[in-house]
């Protein structure tokens, strides 16, 4: 076994747990909440779509002098 293949099957098994314990989160808050969330909103391995409009940092630009 190579230092690569242990790295790779940890964060096989990290994701794995994340996956089980993202789908158990978001059922008891669908138990007990009126508005639903997947899965994927609890798993922070998960894709999350990022904001192109940078419009909103444009504010904390120091203005060159």
């Amino acid at each position: 076994m190579t230092l690569r293949s242990l790295a790779a099957m940890a964060q096989s098994r990290e994701k794995t747990e994340w996956e089980r314990t993202a789908w158990l989160l978001a059922k008891i808050h669908n138990c007990h909440c009126t508005n639903s969330i997947t899965p994927a909103s609890c798993n922070p391995f998960t894709a999350k779509p990022v904001s192109e409009d940078i419009a909103i940092l444009k504010p904390l630009l120091k203005p060159e002098d």
